[in-house]
């Protein structure tokens, strides 16, 4: 999915909560809950190039005690995801868990205002998948003009 929005939604107790992947690109989460979910809560999923996830903005989520049988983190980035913002989200809940977790592979991982409780460490990721400054992308279901979808139309 390109271009969506999920907002005020509530991910509980499934295998993963938010599971992102194959050319999921431009997306908006904001305002979720994602709890006790037993692998990650928001999950950047190992796509192949040049279909990988990127361009995608997490906002004001809780993303609690997830992890508790499998999964790197709250939230986790496998692959070769870039140009993801992780901001103003409480992460933790899960001892031994990391609040965010970022393959080696991942790059342009801009975090800002998250809030960490009970999660060890707070972030595991190598320094050169961290951005020092947000990245520039627009996201969300109508940040695009409609033209951006007329390939979806039907005669």
């Amino acid at each position: 999915a390109n271009q969506i929005t999920v907002r005020g939604c509530a991910f509980r107790g499934n295998g993963s909560g938010i599971s992102i992947g194959t050319r999921d690109c431009h997306n908006l989460i904001e305002d979720c809950t994602v709890e006790e979910n037993q692998a990650a809560g928001i999950l950047a999923r190992e796509s192949p190039r040049p279909t990988e996830v990127h361009s995608c903005l997490i906002r004001r989520c809780r993303v609690w005690g997830n992890g508790r049988t499998g999964g790197q983190g709250q939230v986790e980035i496998q692959s070769d995801a870039h140009d993801l913002v992780v901001e103003e989200c409480d992460l933790g809940g899960t001892p031994g868990k990391p609040g965010i977790y970022a393959a080696s592979t991942a790059r342009g991982l801009f975090l800002e205002a998250d809030r960490f409780s009970g999660c060890y460490p707070e972030v595991t990721a190598e320094p050169g998948s961290l951005a020092l400054t947000r990245p520039a992308f627009e996201c969300g279901y109508g940040a695009w003009p409609a033209s951006a979808f007329r390939h979806l139309r039907t005669a």
